[in-house]
């Protein structure tokens, strides 16, 4: 990637103020060597605290969409505060009951010592299976408006930007043709410091809650609070048994015939 202030420390994982787990998609391999261009998709957690630095900084990537995979509750608690002066188009989605905030539930369980890091792990499992069907729709519109809006950037983004928005950007470079071995890690970057405490301490506050005892809990809030190759792997196979197949999934869930994916990949790829 080109030498600018935010990629100076690492080609995906850029330098914000305001704004966890901001990342370009883009320099990924495909398997017929063309890699994903940079400066079109972009991943994160919410955009409540970013700041103005922020904005000026992604000002000339011209961002057009912001797909928001979080729950109406954290919507209302973050909401979004774009910085930039060109404002993009926000889309929704609602997987969950009216009220319902299964996430904020599940801390406040563990912080309250009701439950077990195995059951946590379960819980994430299954979350992970229904994930990609409860987010289809959102993928698929995800692909319309890269197929049909050639300028500009889109950004996907949830609470902490790891488990909704790292099972969507998946499954969309899945699509593109990379490697699953690429997909797996960039779905782990992350991980990088939620291993420390003042990071668990900060996620735990995001949803709300007091954090006195985290010390207590650390052990088992780490199943909640960072990925792990299993839940993507649960996430796919959950594919593969419900559909047969990747590509009966991209073909009869999200709609994509074969032509679709060739369109998208010669707008979002090219020769390395």
């Amino acid at each position: 990637m080109q030498n600018d202030p935010l990629h100076s420390h690492d080609a995906h994982l850029l330098q914000l103020q305001g704004i966890e787990n901001f990342r370009d998609v883009g320099g990924y391999l495909t398997h017929d060597s063309r890699h994903l261009k940079w400066g079109k998709v972009f991943r994160c957690g919410h955009l409540m605290q970013m700041t103005a630095i922020d904005g000026a900084l992604l000002e000339p990537l011209a961002f057009r969409a912001i797909f928001d995979l979080r729950t109406p509750p954290e919507r209302q608690s973050f909401p979004t505060g774009w910085k930039c002066s060109l404002q993009p188009e926000i889309f929704t989605i609602d997987v969950h009951a009216e009220g319902d905030d299964p996430k904020a539930d599940l801390f406040q369980l563990i912080l309250d010592g009701q439950i077990s890091r195995e059951e946590v792990q379960a819980h994430m499992l299954a979350d992970y299976a229904r994930m990609p069907f409860q987010f289809a729709p959102m993928l698929k519109q995800m692909c319309e408006h890269l197929l049909n809006t050639p300028e500009g950037a889109i950004v996907v983004h949830c609470t902490a930007g790891k488990d909704r928005t790292g099972l969507v950007i998946a499954l969309l470079l899945l699509l593109l043709g990379v490697p699953k071995e690429s997909i797996y890690k960039d779905y782990l970057l992350s991980n990088e410091g939620f291993s420390s405490r003042e990071k668990l301490e900060h996620m735990v506050a995001t949803f709300g809650h007091k954090v006195e005892n985290i010390d207590a809990c650390m052990d088992v809030l780490k199943p909640l609070v960072q990925v792990d190759s299993c839940y993507l792997e649960t996430a796919l196979n959950a594919i593969e048994t419900q559909m047969g197949s990747l590509e009966r999934y991209f073909e009869y869930t999200l709609q994509l015939t074969a032509q679709h994916r060739q369109d998208l990949q010669a707008r979002l790829l090219q020769k390395a």
